[in-house]
C-alpha cells in the first residue's frame, strides 16, 4: 500500500520496463563511450543499482550519469562506502532512479572523508 493507494502489478511492470529500457541504453552507451563494466541489478519495484569494484569505475559512472547526490563515507578500518544516486531519463522520457554503490578497501580521498559509525552507513 502506498500513500496514494495500492500499487498495481501493471504499475510495477511499467517501472520494470522503464528500468529495462534504461539499462539497455546504458549498456549501449557504455560500449560506445568505453565506460567500465559494472554489475547491474534491478529491484522488484524498478530502478537500477550498479555495484562498482573500484573508485575509478564509480567516478566514471557518476560523471557519465551526472549524478548529483554523492555520499562517500569512511565506514571503519579504512574501508570506504561510496554511494551516488539520481534520476535518469530513458529515450522515451521515463524517469528511473539509479544508484551507484562501491565498497572499497581504500579510496584515494579517504583522508578527507569523515568517519561514520558502521550501523549508520
Amino acid at each position: 500500500m502506498s500513500l496514494f493507494g495500492s500499487v498495481t502489478t501493471a504499475e510495477i511492470r511499467g517501472w520494470q520496463c522503464a528500468a529495462g529500457l534504461l539499462l539497455h541504453e546504458l549498456l549501449d552507451r557504455a560500449h560506445r563511450d568505453h565506460l567500465p563494466p559494472v554489475v547491474w541489478t534491478m529491484p522488484a519495484l524498478g530502478g537500477l543499482i550498479a555495484r562498482c569494484a573500484t573508485a575509478d569505475e564509480w567516478d566514471a559512472w557518476v560523471a557519465a550519469l551526472q549524478l548529483t547526490d554523492v555520499r562517500p563515507r569512511l565506514v571503519h578500518n579504512g574501508r570506504v562506502r561510496l554511494r551516488a544516486s539520481g534520476t535518469v531519463a530513458t529515450s522515451r522520457g521515463r524517469k528511473v532512479t539509479v544508484v551507484l554503490l562501491a565498497d572499497l578497501d581504500e579510496h584515494p580521498d579517504a583522508d578527507h572523508l569523515q568517519d561514520t559509525p558502521r550501523d549508520a552507513a
